[in-house]
């Protein structure tokens, strides 16, 4: 981790070199802008009010995946490695990064839910989250979200902060601190977007606020292990959760 890996056949001027360095910094804000401007779509363009459009989250964050997949198989491409090598993947070690699941899933989850229960109370003054961007969709749209939300959103959120942004940052600013605040701030901070209700501001700021936590947790565990594998099969069993509620009141 200590250099970017890029291919031995490319020879990489020092300009080309900074500038793999600083594209981290135009990837941190993206996915918080996508999230936001595919709303604005589906409130502009296919004629939802702001209000309907709240309940579709699940595909705001389906299309931003999909756009950060290409978007990070480009960027792995440019430095002469894969999308598999953006998130350390190895056959090798998938038994070893199956038994870290064991200690990562109840650090996260347990730090997850705190975050939650805790913005709550200090926020609204009970400890139950609020519930307001759980909404029924047409049975078939809840399916589809059940599914393919925890896939896509596991296989490039994390990938994202921690698999591209983190380690390009740690060279770039050499400070681990420094990199893990910038990186969990802006993993908290998307969901401020996710999605955008209009009239209900605190929502919004809850949503961001709750996250800070688990973000913080998330980039500790990637320091001590720096493996990705484990955090994004962890992360598709919340997501899994996240989501199940807009499924079943979309059967209900």
């Amino acid at each position: 981790m200590g250099k970017l890996q890029v291919h031995s056949s490319q020879k990489v001027d020092i300009v080309t070199q900074n500038r793999l360095l600083n594209l981290p910094l135009m990837v941190l804000p993206a996915r918080t802008i996508l999230f936001a401007a595919i709303q604005f779509l589906f409130v502009y363009l296919l004629g939802f009010t702001w209000q309907q459009s709240v309940a579709w989250w699940p595909f705001f964050a389906i299309i931003t995946n999909i756009i950060m997949y290409i978007l990070l198989s480009n960027l792995a491409r440019r430095e002469g490695n894969t999308y598999l090598d953006l998130i350390h993947f190895d056959k090798i070690l998938f038994k070893q990064d199956l038994k870290k699941v064991l200690w990562v899933l109840p650090i996260g989850g347990g730090v997850g839910f705190a975050g939650m229960y805790a913005a709550s109370y200090v926020m609204y003054g009970n400890p139950i989250p609020p519930d307001n961007m759980i909404l029924p969709l047409p049975l078939w749209a809840g399916f589809i979200a059940l599914i393919v939300f925890p896939i896509t959103n596991s296989l490039v959120e994390i990938p994202t902060y921690m698999g591209y942004c983190f380690p390009r940052l740690e060279i770039l600013w050499k400070s681990k601190i420094a990199t893990l605040v910038v990186s969990a701030f802006f993993l908290s901070f998307q969901h401020f977007t996710l999605p955008i209700i209009i009239n209900d501001g605190k929502y919004m700021l809850w949503h961001f606020i709750c996250f800070i936590p688990l973000a913080l947790v998330v980039g500790f565990i990637y320091i001590k292990i720096r493996r990705l594998v484990p955090i994004m099969i962890v992360h598709w069993l919340m997501d899994v959760l996240a989501v199940l509620g807009v499924f079943i009141l979309s059967i209900s």
